[in-house]
């Protein structure tokens, strides 16, 4: 697959126009940032290391019959995947509460939920992507709301699956967030 040239540049990703217009590259950089790319440092392979647990895992979830973008790894730091549309919200699963969670909601840091929390963010990195409700989703056009519910169920299914395989690892997963959008 042949790169035609730069879409998009990231904080953490670039994306390239392949030969098949309904294919992108993306390319993990060696990036790290924070505070909504306030912060920024160049970490050397890690681009590398996030190709490969990306990889990974969208692997698993494609096994387990969970649809992706994914298609497969091209390189070290790339990925070959349908072109989609972004929808402008993050879908945000909490199993334990830590971060931003236990500040807006006067939580314990550290307790367990007793099922897995979704929440809903608006993604603009201007605003600090705030929390937003499905009224807000459907006002602001972030994503068709009739989607919402299957993008909630995706979540929670990916949710069971990565718990049981992180813990596996004699790892807990606490939180994540995906991202949905529209193939091309």
């Amino acid at each position: 697959m042949f790169i035609v040239g730069k879409l998009y540049e990231g904080k953490a990703k670039e994306v390239y126009e392949t030969e098949d217009p309904r294919k992108v590259i993306l390319r993990f950089k060696d990036t790290a940032t924070a505070f909504d790319g306030v912060k920024k440092a160049e970490l050397r392979g890690k681009g590398e290391l996030n190709c490969a647990i990306t990889s990974a895992l969208f692997q698993l979830l494609g096994e387990r019959g969970i649809k992706t973008h994914f298609i497969k790894r091209v390189s070290p730091t790339e990925i070959l995947v349908w072109k989609a549309k972004p929808f402008a919200v993050e879908v945000v699963v909490r199993n334990i509460a830590t971060g931003s969670v236990v500040k807006r909601l006067g939580l314990e840091e550290g307790k367990r939920f007793k099922k897995p929390l979704v929440e809903l963010f608006y993604k603009k990195d201007e605003l600090h992507d705030p929390l937003v409700c499905e009224a807000h989703v459907e006002l602001l056009g972030l994503a068709p709301i009739e989607h919402l519910p299957y993008m909630k169920g995706v979540a929670l299914e990916v949710n069971e699956v990565l718990k049981v395989f992180f813990a596996n690892r004699g790892l807990e997963l606490v939180d994540f967030k995906l991202e949905f959008g529209k193939l091309s």
